[in-house]
């Protein structure tokens, strides 16, 4: 269950982006969406990387809380 939701919220945080840009909220992905048009390439690849170490952080936060909660997983 908790890997799923870690992967769940990046994928809201990702998704939220999206969102930003159709009702006009600023953030992060309005950045992101202008520097596409803008063919602005360190900042598409400063959010690209941002947001894949977000996930992979994420997502160990996600295995070392599993084990937490539920001794009986192994980990190795």
């Amino acid at each position: 269950l908790m890997p799923t939701f870690m992967a769940d919220v990046i994928y809201v945080i990702s998704g939220s982006m999206i969102i930003e840009q159709i009702f006009a909220v600023p953030g992060l992905g309005k950045y992101f969406y202008s520097s596409i048009i803008n063919r602005d390439y360190p900042m598409i690849m400063g959010t690209t990387i941002f947001l894949a170490t977000l996930m992979v952080i994420m997502t160990l936060v996600s295995d070392i809380l599993y084990k937490v909660f539920d001794p009986r997983v192994d980990l190795s």
